[in-house]
């Protein structure tokens, strides 16, 4: 992600104003999602979603909220505003380095759009299996 991220800030057009993050190992993601990602306009909108853990034995729909509030993750899929972006560049280190600058920011230049589904990813042989299973994936 890290070259990819740094040819996006190099790019000069002012025409670009966010840049939208995503993994491709969230097999649940889908268009509503990205739209609400995409129609908020502060600096930070990203995804909130409890753990693979803590999910994985219940459906979608079971999570209380506030058991949900003690296991949210606040990560991808994301929007970002590119000067923003530019800006952390070179503080981004590793996997963990945008997550970081991320907690750091004000409630008033972030935002969250709730998805549990998007704990559901593709990390191991097991939750391939499990997609599979599922129906999320071919086989």
């Amino acid at each position: 992600m890290d070259l990819t991220i740094e040819a996006v800030t190099q790019l000069t057009s002012s025409l670009i104003e966010r840049v939208l993050i995503m993994g491709i190992d969230q097999v649940l993601l889908d268009e509503q999602h990205l739209a609400k990602l995409l129609a908020d306009k502060r600096s930070v909108v990203a995804s909130t979603y409890g753990s693979w853990q803590h999910l994985n034995n219940r459906s979608l729909n079971e999570t209380s909220a506030a058991t949900a509030l003690k296991q949210n993750i606040i990560g991808l899929p994301l929007t970002i505003d590119c000067d923003l972006l530019r800006e952390w560049q070179a503080l981004l280190v590793g996997d963990k380095g945008l997550r970081y600058l991320i907690r750091g920011l004000p409630p008033s230049q972030i935002s969250t759009v709730v998805n549990n589904q998007l704990s559901y990813d593709i990390d191991t042989p097991e939750q391939l299996a499990h997609a599979k299973q599922k129906g999320w994936l071919d086989k």
